[in-house]
């Protein structure tokens, strides 16, 4: 499960943001996908694998099959201990030209 995040005005800006997360929050995983179905495509090919070993060869889930249409680029940032880490990162976004669309 991720925050997700989409509507940047651009891949650079996207990047920006990506960027200004992992300096804020160091080892933070975050992703950028231009593509909604190339992401959501990797999480169902992680839920199709043998689950014992799909989380060495993928890692953990990505994003959930979202229902919403999202427009890339789109930022993936792994969810946070802290609740108020993530309002930061939501705040942060706007910066960015970004939306937070979700976890």
């Amino acid at each position: 499960m991720a925050l997700i995040f989409d509507e940047f005005p651009s891949l650079k800006k996207a990047e920006a943001f990506q960027q200004a997360v992992q300096n804020r929050y160091l080892g933070q995983p975050t992703h950028i996908w231009t593509d909604q179905d190339e992401m959501e495509h990797l999480y169902c090919r992680q839920l199709s694998d043998n689950p014992e070993h799909a989380d060495a060869i993928y890692g953990e889930p990505l994003a959930d099959m979202i229902p919403a249409v999202l427009k890339p680029p789109i930022v993936l940032v792994e969810r946070f201990d802290d609740a108020a880490d993530e309002n930061k990162v939501e705040t942060l976004v706007t910066r960015y030209g970004g939306e937070f669309a979700g976890t």
